[in-house]
């Protein structure tokens, strides 16, 4: 036997507990009581005691950024910015302590946390950082990009720049642009943030992985394979020698972002496909984003905003072209998980899904990522049709306090976690990570209180959607494992599964439900192998 965890309070996530896990070869050959286990150490078995921790099967976020998420590390950090006039601060301060820089690019900002002026920067404003170089802070969200005139000037965008399909740039009341993109507009200042090369990619794949596995995760559905008309998927290369260095310490699935009929067709040509490659790094669905965020009121709504009659948001795709990629997928075998915020988004996608399942040749296993604006009767189409919903309870940290205003009635229909497993839909989490963070203690905390972080509401967000502790980890474990098909290799503590297990500092099973949020990972175990230990 290589290793034998022991004396520890295991949920295998599949009804039983134990005390021990037995590993070989990257995999769990026992799982039971301590005496039993420890008769089968040999000499050269590695003993490791749990000091009767909570041990879980390895945390599994459904959808996510590793490689945006690690990028946003070496980037100005906006989302400690509770004013305009602290986010401007930050810009700046990040200007001088990085002397030399040729353009500033941030992330994470949101509007609706500040105390004051709760609207987009403008161009004028983000010129108060730098007149000289390109500023371009990305919302949260990552729907919504404002820019500097200088970054204008770089980009060509001026009055005459027509809105690309799917997205739009925002204008002042003489046509000219403020500085704000939203949706595939972001795609025009492409020019000032070039793709990140082979090693930079590398570096930013790494370091988000390191911090994943602090986070108990083993397992990323990661949306970096943003496959290209031509050329090489720098992305794939850097995941590809990474696992091939040994320097990936968390298990990928790849959800393949194939969003136009040439890179599609370039996908298979080259000979890829979902369920292709091994258990450290494999090809999984093909992944839409279909609409943009409730943040950015982006999100595609049946009915106009209730806090911006003006509009219902925007769509990324028309009806024909979403059931044209969902469909052509399908009949090759392929999955799609589709990014649908709004009501009339998901409706769009049920129906593009339901035409797949008419040509598809097994029944494919699609999914509905972020799911948060509902109403019962699309609840009930996509039990119907079998669709699973890979949803972020972390969202609601922010989404509880804008929902209601943003979509009035619709919000208690919506973020409808215990209303989807009462319909018996299949459920599983995420984090969208860099969006948020992929703190799965933190999700679980969000999922089981409907609560924020300070405690607020205090009975909860609309209480009657809260889950409990059993069925949250499930979300982030069991339910995981079975989004991608592999619920026979991991997702639970059981014997032949994959040696991925996560050890907290306390259980959270037996505390106060408002004192989850304060637990941590004490021990994160990928094949067997201890990839993280709390200091």
């Amino acid at each position: 036997m290589d290793s034998i965890f022991y004396n520890g309070k295991v949920r295998t996530m599949d009804g039983r507990t134990a005390q021990a896990v037995c590993v070989e070869n990257g995999g769990i050959a026992f799982v039971g009581g301590d005496e039993e286990a420890l008769k089968m150490k040999t000499g050269g078995t590695k003993l490791i005691d749990l000091g009767g921790r909570l041990t879980l099967p390895g945390f599994i976020d459904t959808h996510m950024h590793l490689l945006s998420y690690g990028a946003s590390l070496f980037k100005a950090s906006l989302g400690p910015a509770r004013s305009k006039a602290e986010l401007l601060e930050i810009g700046r301060a990040f200007l001088k302590a990085n002397p030399g820089l040729s353009r500033l690019v941030g992330a994470g900002w949101n509007q609706e946390r500040w105390a004051d002026d709760a609207t987009f920067p403008k161009r004028w404003e983000l010129d108060e950082i730098s007149r000289d170089i390109p500023v371009a802070f990305w919302r949260a969200c990552y729907h919504a990009l404002c820019l500097n005139t200088k970054a204008l000037e770089v980009c060509g965008i001026a009055a005459d720049t027509p809105d690309p399909s799917g997205g739009t740039v925002v204008r002042d009341e003489k046509g000219i642009p403020n500085g704000v993109l939203l949706e595939d507009a972001c795609g025009l200042a492409d020019a000032m943030m070039p793709e990140p090369d082979i090693g930079e990619s590398k570096r930013c794949i790494r370091a988000a992985a390191l911090d994943a596995v602090s986070c108990g995760l083993t397992t990323v559905h990661a949306d970096d394979l943003y496959f290209p008309d031509e050329g090489e998927c720098v992305p794939l290369r850097a995941y590809e020698e990474l696992r091939g260095e040994g320097m990936l310490p968390i298990r990928v699935y790849m959800q393949c972002r194939l969003s136009d009929p040439a890179a599609f067709r370039r996908f298979f040509e080259l000979g890829y496909a979902c369920g292709k490659g091994d258990e450290r790094l494999r090809f999984g669905p093909m992944k839409l984003i279909a609409d943009g965020s409730l943040g950015a009121r982006t999100a595609y709504m049946r009915k106009p905003y209730r806090d911006a009659p003006e509009t219902r948001g925007i769509p990324i795709y028309t009806k024909e072209q979403l059931d044209s990629l969902v469909c052509a997928a399908a009949e090759r075998g392929m999955p799609s998980v589709i990014h649908a915020i709004g009501d009339a988004t998901l409706e769009m996608a049920l129906d593009a899904i339901e035409k797949a399942r008419r040509v598809e040749k097994t029944k494919l296993r699609h999914g509905i990522i972020h799911c948060q604006i509902t109403d019962l009767p699309l609840l009930e189409r996509m039990k119907r049709l079998d669709v699973m919903a890979l949803v972020q309870p972390i969202f609601l940290e922010s989404d509880l306090h804008i929902a209601d205003s943003r979509v009035g009635e619709l919000a208690r229909t919506s973020y409808a976690f215990a209303t989807m497993l009462r319909l018996d839909i299949r459920m599983a989490f995420g984090s969208d990570a860099p969006v948020e963070r992929f703190n799965a203690i933190q999700g679980i905390y969000h999922a089981v209180t409907r609560k924020d972080l300070s405690g607020f509401p205090e009975n909860g967000w609309y209480p009657g959607e809260r889950l409990t502790v059993e069925q949250a980890v499930a979300a982030f474990t069991r339910e995981a494992a079975y989004a991608s098909c592999e619920e026979n290799v991991k997702g639970t503590v059981s014997a032949g599964k994959l040696a991925d297990l996560v050890v907290l500092d306390r259980d959270i099973f037996e505390i106060q439900p408002d004192e989850i949020k304060d637990a941590s990972v004490y021990m994160t175990v990928c094949g067997g192998e201890i990839v993280y230990m709390k200091n």
